[in-house]
């Protein structure tokens, strides 16, 4: 006699309904693993503030930003000219520096905080000397050029 798929019980309780429920979960899953990071961008009075929510060690982070911000290379940081005035404060994983872009130079500070172990929040922010509005490439720039070097797909999002 051919069993029915919809016996008293129902379509979950048959073998092909487990098949299809547990497809769509994996599938399910697999889109959330799929969505990047995304990195907010706010603008301020004559700078702009950056921050990221990434799924890495906050040592890990600043030490590539850090890295980065030392020893600038033009394929991460294309619009970068110099950084000068560095000044690192390694117990509060956060740094200042002066930054000549293009469009002027900004004095600029980014800061990493650990929120666990593996999972770290990352802010760059960039302000200008003087009456010039900076726009957004300094802060921007370091976020996305950590995330490009660490590995991090992210997606950018103006507040």
């Amino acid at each position: 006699m051919k069993k029915n798929f919809m016996h008293k019980n129902g379509i979950a309780s048959s073998w092909l309904g487990r098949l299809i429920f547990f497809l769509m979960t994996i599938s399910f899953l697999g889109c959330v693993a799929a969505i990047p990071v995304v990195i907010y961008y706010e603008e301020e009075h004559k700078g702009f503030v950056v921050t990221v929510q990434l799924d890495k060690n906050a040592d890990k982070v600043y030490q590539t930003a850090l890295e980065l911000i030392e020893n600038p290379s033009k394929e991460a940081l294309p619009d970068l000219i110099e950084v000068t005035n560095i000044k690192k404060d390694e117990k509060n994983l956060s740094v200042t520096f002066d930054a000549t872009f293009k469009d002027g130079v900004h004095h600029d500070k980014v800061n990493v905080t650990a929120i666990n172990a593996n999972r770290a929040q990352f802010i760059a922010v960039a302000d200008t000397p003087g009456d010039k509005k900076a726009d957004e490439s300094s802060a921007l720039t370091i976020i996305r050029a950590v995330c490009n070097k660490m590995g991090v797909k992210y997606k950018v999002v103006k507040g």
